[in-house]
Parts: C-alpha cells; structure tokens; sequence
C-alpha cells in the first residue's frame, strides 16, 4: 500500500490531470488559445505543488513509522534527527532535482539518485535531472509573470513557445514517476535499515 503522501499527491494529480484536460476539450478557436495555456498552467503548477508536498509529506511519513518502541537512546536521536528535518523541512522552497535529493537523503538517510532513472521511458538519472529542473524553471517563469523557456516540450508543432498537452502530461508523468520511485524506495530504506516492514 502506499504512503499516505503517495495517495495524496496522487489525488493532486488527477487534479492536474482534470485541468489539462479540460483544456483539451476546448473548442479550438483563437478565443479559446488563451484559455487553454491557463488549462495548462494551471496543471503545470498543481504537478509541482503535488511532487512539494509529496516530498514534505514523505519526510513526516518516515518519522511516522521509524520507531523503536521502549529504545531509549533511539528515541532521543530521532527526536533530534526529526527536529533538524522539521528545520530543513520549513527551508525547502524549490523542488528541483539537486533540492529534492538533498531533502531526502538529509532527512531520511535515504538517497533516491538510483530510483530516480526512468527506465519505461528510457530516461537516465542525468536527464530526469535535467527535465525536472526544466519543468521547476517553466513553472517559476510564469508564476512570476516571464516569459515560457524554450525547451523542445513547450513549443508547438508549428515552433511557438507555449505550453501544449503533451508537454504538460509529460511533465506530470514524470512527477508520478518520481512520486512513485521514491515511494517504493523509501520503504525498502526502512525495511533494510530499521527491520521494519513499513505498513503506511
């Protein structure tokens, strides 16, 4: 079963998912092209906010469980290690590639590097890197009032700059890609680490 912050970020994409496609079936007037790229937008923005929160639910999740019942000494140094996340946690602002590993392996001794290659996509660990980071980079471009960044998934198949369905369901591919890796990874930390078989 999944962790409580793998079924809520789940819910946050079928979100995502119910604004992209909305924009999807928009009459394709010129009246509505504007509408549409707020469809996307939209989506694009609630994949994010859904991979930040998993990230920040996630870290609470593992303190959740890690326990050693009657361990004293245990006890002490997760009460210390949890307050040091909690301190991380309310610093975290940008879920890129680089931020998101540090989060999770500084606060749960868990490195996801090797999860995080997108094999049924044929994506390795460097470029899941650099499309998540691109897709960190669009979203702060226009909630921020700039200009979209080009990359060979927000163009058009005419060459314009802009958001399309493909890209924005791409991207929120990749977010549940990631949202699921790390997942299953954290819980075969926990397992391996701590002998406990994590029941979420």
């Amino acid at each position: 079963m999944p962790s409580p912050a793998f079924q809520s970020a789940d819910q946050a994409f079928e979100n995502a998912k119910s604004l992209r496609l909305s924009a999807v079936s928009a009459r394709t007037d010129d009246r509505n092209a504007a509408a549409r790229q707020v469809y996307y937008h939209a989506s694009l923005a609630l994949s994010v906010a859904a991979w930040d929160a998993y990230l920040n639910n996630i870290v609470r999740n593992f303190y959740s469980v890690v326990v050693i019942a009657g361990d004293q000494k245990f006890l002490a140094m997760k009460a210390l290690a949890e307050d040091f996340s909690g301190f991380k946690l309310n610093k975290f602002n940008t879920a890129n590639f680089e931020n998101s590993r540090e989060l999770i392996v500084k606060c749960t001794g868990y490195d996801p590097y090797g999860d995080w290659g997108w094999k049924r996509r044929r994506l390795t660990v460097l470029q899941v890197s650099q499309l998540l980071n691109q897709i960190l980079k669009v979203r702060h471009s226009f909630a921020h009032g700039f200009p979209v960044p080009t990359y060979p998934w927000t163009q058009s198949p005419s060459g314009k700059v802009r958001l399309t369905n493909s890209g924005v369901k791409d991207s929120e591919d990749l977010l549940r890609h990631l949202v699921s890796a790390t997942d299953s990874g954290i819980a075969s930390h926990i397992q391996h680490t701590y002998s406990i078989v994590v029941q979420w």
